[in-house]
């Protein structure tokens, strides 16, 4: 069983992490899309700080035999997730970025082309 004191500190935590999103999404510091996970896993932390047997339920039912250990997959699993949605974010901006700079190069080109012909 979790100390009291201790399901404090996390929900106090994760409340905290909450308010800080909200207001850097407020001043669009960040993106929506992008802090959707982080309030997933905050609302997960706040459940299981709440409701510490899960853990020990989850345990159970995976086999594994500590809730620790199980803390420490589900923790791993969810960094393995903001990796997964980061990558793709960097993906997908590099690909525009790329197309972009085509574009630019394809507009100084005709660009170039039409200061000589008008120059002639």
């Amino acid at each position: 069983m979790i100390a009291l004191n201790l399901q404090i500190i996390l929900i106090v935590a994760s409340i905290l992490l909450f308010i800080f999103f909200v207001t850097k999404i407020k001043a669009y510091k960040i993106e929506l899309k992008y802090t959707i996970l982080w309030m997933f896993i905050i609302f997960i932390n706040i459940l299981l700080a709440l409701f510490p047997g899960i853990l020990t339920f989850l345990s159970d039912l995976l086999y594994i035999e500590t809730p620790v250990n199980t803390l420490f997959l589900f923790g791993f699993l969810a960094c393995f997730m903001i990796l997964y949605s980061l990558s793709v974010s960097v993906s997908k901006y590099s690909i525009k970025i790329k197309q972009l700079s085509q574009e630019i190069g394809l507009l100084k080109n005709e660009l170039e082309k039409y200061k000589k012909d008008s120059a002639e």
